[in-house]
């Protein structure tokens, strides 16, 4: 089993890239890792911004504290894309305190 040190809070966006084609019709695809008991606020967030949830997963087994994987898709308007993605990460309390 793989333990960790004593980790609080975690929000990783490990990638995130917005496809323009106009300002008014973009992409963005990317996926975030969080622990576990913090995936919840940021599914909301982005599903919210109707951002589309295309996987959630875990990518270990046995490791503590559990981190999920989640990957999203989502087309509208390039500024409210990314501002949907900052909020999701903001939800985390690590990066509200940044």
């Amino acid at each position: 089993m793989l333990t960790a040190p004593r980790i609080r809070h975690l929000v990783i966006c490990l990638s995130a890239a917005i496809a323009v084609s106009t300002s008014d019709d973009a992409l963005v695809v990317g996926d975030f890792a969080v622990l576990e008991g913090e995936s919840q606020t940021v599914l909301k967030t982005l599903r919210g911004a109707d951002i589309n949830i295309v996987a959630i997963h875990q990518h270990m087994t046995g490791e503590n504290p559990r981190m999920i994987f989640l990957h999203y898709y989502g087309r509208g308007k390039a500024l409210a894309l990314a501002e949907a993605v900052k909020a999701a990460i903001d939800t985390q309390p690590l990066a509200a305190n940044q």
